[in-house]
């Protein structure tokens, strides 16, 4: 069972119309590896196609990533991966199951010259755009491949743009990448506190990882992280949401209030989740009860209303 089951057809097929809207959280790649049974043909070979161009931009991506890692070991530079690449021939048995816009990777800020030295040489560009509040914590960069093929680096000095956790490598991955708690709070917040459930593909990975690590993960640890950074409702939010909509719990002793409880119902629905943002009173509710405090969310909101004022990214 999975929040996918929610878009079927009452005789289990995705019609063409959800199969598009889909597309918009990037899962036809992963539904024709994992639903092709619930595919009509014309709906299997949109599927087919979404996934080989998601293989052939994951080689490279892969590929991409490689390069970075050996010249960073070359210049004793330490680096981990974030988000989706570390999930690739890990949970994702499948190169093109799980789709990639990008590579992020933190790394040290007392690393970051030396780093743009690294990425000048494998002839990334660097975009150096105005940034705002929730952004400054990154940097920006691209190269075309001979093929035409952009690829995208996001270079991260914090976890979060107000949280910078202490980084650890693990050993679970094909790749560099954190330790087990600290990589799924990062997936789990990215997913919640900062873009509100903007994608399903985000919310398919947070199950996968807790599904696949359940009993790596120091779980206790992970809820610690949460609580002190004042986001308990964020994790509260997603045990709820795989507790109803995957049959999947978490082990975390957190709960959640009477009223806390009616109120994700109303709002976290299959059909919210397809589109967030089509109801805006829903969407900006549920963005501020993820936040820290009120006054928090309040003071992200003039933030990002002035970056759109200013230009800045």
């Amino acid at each position: 069972m999975t929040i996918l089951d929610s878009y079927k057809t009452s005789k289990g097929y995705y019609s063409l119309a959800t199969l598009r809207q889909l597309d918009n959280h990037n899962l036809l790649g992963y539904l024709y590896l994992n639903e092709k049974e619930h595919l009509c043909p014309e709906g299997e070979e949109l599927c087919r196609k979404k996934y080989l161009w998601q293989q052939a931009l994951n080689l490279s991506l892969v590929q991409a990533s490689k390069e970075l890692v050996s010249d960073c070991l070359n210049q004793n530079i330490q680096i981990v991966f974030l988000k989706g690449l570390p999930l690739l021939n890990s949970i994702y048995k499948d190169i093109g199951e799980r789709y990639l816009s990008d590579i992020d990777v933190f790394v040290k800020p007392s690393d970051a010259l030396e780093f743009f030295d690294i990425m000048k040489k494998q002839n990334y560009i660097h975009y150096d755009i105005k940034k705002w509040a929730a952004s400054k914590h990154k940097d920006d960069f691209r190269k075309t491949l001979p093929t035409g093929l952009e690829i995208d680096v996001d270079v991260h000095y914090k976890l979060i743009f107000n949280i910078d956790l202490p980084i650890e490598k693990s050993n679970y991955f094909p790749v560099p990448a954190p330790n087990l708690e600290v990589f799924l709070f990062h997936l789990i917040t990215h997913l919640g506190y900062q873009h509100t459930y903007l994608r399903l593909n985000w919310l398919l990975d947070v199950f996968h990882f807790c599904h696949y690590f359940y009993n790596e993960i120091n779980w206790t640890k992970l809820e610690n992280s949460f609580k002190e950074s004042h986001l308990e409702n964020d994790l509260n939010c997603i045990k709820f949401i795989l507790h109803k909509y995957f049959n999947f719990d978490i082990p975390i002793n957190t709960t959640l209030k009477p009223w806390e409880i009616n109120l994700l119902s109303r709002i976290v629905t299959p059909e919210f989740l397809l589109d967030p943002q089509k109801n805006k009173i829903k969407y900006y509710t549920l963005k501020h009860f993820l936040s820290p405090n009120l006054k928090s969310a309040i003071k992200y909101d003039i933030l990002w209303l002035w970056s759109k004022v200013t230009g800045a990214a």
